[in-house]
């Protein structure tokens, strides 16, 4: 597997897609592992990419003294790297198209829930989709052309942005915080049909998880991936 393009985006994200030798049976929302050659050093990202994309496309915030993500930053298109995985059971499944769908992330949070959206209107699903994607600062929001064109495409996809520190002159983000959010649309919902995914910190994942659940959303219906930094990420 080599890396064919690196670009950065806003908030110090950067998006890596990698060029595979052979085909590679996943989900949007799963997660592989990269392991650098020269030394095994290894780390696990979300796949932001769709289920029949030809490339696969992660999202990887840039620690400036980060052992791996400090060296993707600076890599080459053609360097290699192995893979190992999929794995994970956040991704979406076409059990029901009519379901309403509530997606939560904060920060790179949003590369699984990137791949779930696109495998979810690739697959017809008819429901509501919402994706709220949350940050400290708007300034971090990253991915808003993207997403604001897959949603101009798709009537029942509604995209929100939320930061609690919102620069002056940027338009189009709540300053509301995303868990309170994500209990109001929520409450939109028949909580027996809708399917709620939660990505992002730990605090974030666990303390929503459990708000949805007390507000009447059963735990089955919420898949949740907690982003759990490593240590010289």
């Amino acid at each position: 597997m080599t890396i064919d393009a690196i670009r950065r985006c806003a908030g110090e994200v950067l998006e890596i897609r990698l060029r595979i030798a052979k085909p590679l049976a996943y989900r949007g929302g799963q997660f592989v592992t990269l392991i650098r050659r020269d030394d095994g050093l290894a780390r696990p990202y979300s796949l932001a990419s769709p289920a029949d994309a030809e490339q696969l496309e992660l999202h990887v915030r840039h620690y400036p003294d980060g052992a791996m993500s400090g060296w993707l930053a600076s890599a080459s298109p053609g360097t290699e790297l192995e893979l190992r995985g999929p794995y994970g059971e956040c991704f979406y499944v076409d059990d029901d198209l009519d379901r309403p769908l509530l997606l939560v992330g904060t920060g790179t949070g949003l590369a699984p829930l990137y791949g779930i959206v696109r495998d979810a209107l690739a697959a017809g699903h008819r429901g509501s989709i919402t994706l709220l994607h949350g940050a400290l600062r708007s300034a971090d929001l990253y991915h808003r052309d993207e997403l604001a064109a897959l949603a101009a495409g798709h009537e029942n996809l509604e995209v929100v942005a939320s930061a609690l520190e919102v620069e002056a002159g940027v338009d189009s983000v709540d300053s509301t915080p995303i868990d309170a959010l994500a209990l109001d649309r929520a409450a939109l919902s028949d909580h027996d049909a809708l399917r709620v995914y939660v990505c992002g910190a730990p605090a974030l994942v666990s303390g929503l998880r459990r708000r949805l659940f007390i507000a009447g959303v059963p735990l089955r219906a919420i898949l949740a991936d907690a982003f759990l930094p490593a240590a010289g990420a």
